[in-house]
């Protein structure tokens, strides 16, 4: 039985780094696959000789848990954050081109058991940022005008932190805002960290003392967008893992392995398994926020739509907090045009919906000339149904002019392996399971 996993770590981006974030070097950027307020660059391998094909055995690995969705939760997914920042632009008044038009923020989303100081709580995984913070023990939870509210607002878990056993760092603080409002700002400090029982020493942490949080009362540490040293870079550079880690998102399950340092186990490489450039997306304004996302991507071939070929190059974020596959709308379109009956977009979901037994079409996603099918189980999503039609989600859907992004509705049909250190991505096929 396949051992699942789910998301990202975007530490990795940094690796290697200074404890504070750099410029990005202009040379790195991509000039060709970027588009209006956002940036495609190449990932600096650690060497020259880069080491996906190497058998990877010996990696660590924690379990994940399945969340559930809740319409409060609204951390945003790749597609959700891209679409609400595009709409600022470094000149006044002019509005970029690229962005992803309407989505649903209540992505699926999962967590991971850390320990910090001895203590296990549940961290979520998030594939916007790289850096890990914790709520206050005393945390001060504010309504959106910032004034105090009921700590019962911000519906976090039970942990919180008394302090930083290990020292603060004197005169560094954090803030983080969103655009739909919510926000903590707290200290910097640092205490020991544990995750897939790899221990660090002296980890920087960020402990949030007040803001306005859109909790899940399940998780209370967050991997997020700080400007702190990121966890998995300390890993790699403390020598304790390997410049890699992967990931494998089994459908409606909470069975999940989260690899550092090597695949899953029991994944076989002999099946249709490709590899490509690691590209990092991020977006191009730095003026509307004090923090710097960033996601994964690689340059995929185009699209097969049953006997349809279609011909594009193209860079596709992969991203875990993301539900459905945001694709050009041309191709979005044929897409949902070939369920039987065809999809209805709708515009209050920003999606298209079909009934709930339609017949979907044969889809494939392509890298390097080989064909990434997608299991008909993943194109109709039966836990979305919209309320008036009693119609159901279908896993594909425009994202306008850009960037574009494969969600779950990708990720739970194959595995990943992000190897950092040769700045490649390999994806192996495991649709039918």
């Amino acid at each position: 039985m396949w051992f699942l996993l789910f998301i990202l770590v975007g530490c990795c981006l940094s690796l290697p780094s200074e404890p504070r974030r750099q410029p990005i070097p202009q040379s790195d950027i991509v000039p060709s696959l970027s588009i209006p307020g956002v940036e495609f660059r190449r990932a600096r391998p650690f060497s020259d000789t880069p080491k996906a094909s190497l058998a990877r055995k010996g990696g660590k690995h924690a379990k994940l848990k399945r969340l559930p969705q809740s319409p409060s939760h609204r951390l945003p997914s790749a597609a959700a954050f891209f679409a609400e920042h595009l709409q600022f632009d470094v000149v006044p008044g002019i509005f970029p081109t690229g962005n992803v038009s309407v989505v649903d923020h209540s992505a699926t989303q999962y967590s991971v058991e850390v320990v910090l100081d001895g203590s296990p709580v549940n961290l979520i995984l998030d594939t916007a940022g790289s850096d890990t913070w914790v709520r206050s023990r005393n945390f001060t939870c504010l309504n959106n005008v910032t004034e105090p509210a009921s700590r019962s607002q911000c519906d976090w878990g039970k942990f919180g932190a008394t302090g930083f056993p290990n020292g603060p760092i004197q005169d560094q603080h954090f803030t983080i805002r969103n655009a739909d409002g919510s926000g903590v700002s707290g200290q910097l400090g640092y205490m020991d960290v544990s995750l897939a029982n790899v221990a660090v020493h002296n980890q920087e942490v960020a402990i949030a003392t007040q803001g306005t949080w859109h909790g899940d009362n399940i998780t209370s540490v967050i991997n997020l967008r700080l400007s702190i040293r990121p966890l998995f870079t300390t890993m790699v550079t403390d020598g304790l893992v390997e410049p890699y880690w992967s990931l494998a998102i089994s459908r409606n399950s909470s069975d999940g392995l989260f690899c550092l340092g090597a695949l899953p186990p029991a994944v076989n490489r002999s099946q249709n398994h490709r590899q490509g450039d690691l590209l990092i997306a991020n977006l191009a304004n730095k003026n509307f926020a004090a923090y710097q996302p960033s996601y994964y991507a690689t340059i995929f071939d185009g699209f097969k739509i049953g006997n349809i070929d279609i011909i594009e190059s193209l860079p596709l974020i992969l991203d875990s907090a993301t539900t459905l596959a945001y694709l050009p709308p041309d191709v979005a379109e044929i897409v949902n045009n070939h369920f039987r009956p065809a999809a209805t977009y709708l515009w209050d979901y920003g999606s298209y919906f079909v009934p709930c037994d339609a017949t979907p079409p044969r889809f494939a996603v392509m890298l390097q000339n080989s064909p990434f099918e997608i299991n008909p189980k993943d194109m109709i999503k039966h836990d979305v149904v919209h309320p008036s039609t009693g119609m159901c989600q279908t896993g594909i859907t425009t994202g306008a002019s850009g960037p574009y992004v494969l969600g779950l509705t990708f990720l739970t049909n194959v595995v990943v392996g992000f190897d950092i250190g040769g700045g490649l991505i390999e994806v192996i096929a495991r649709e039918y399971y």
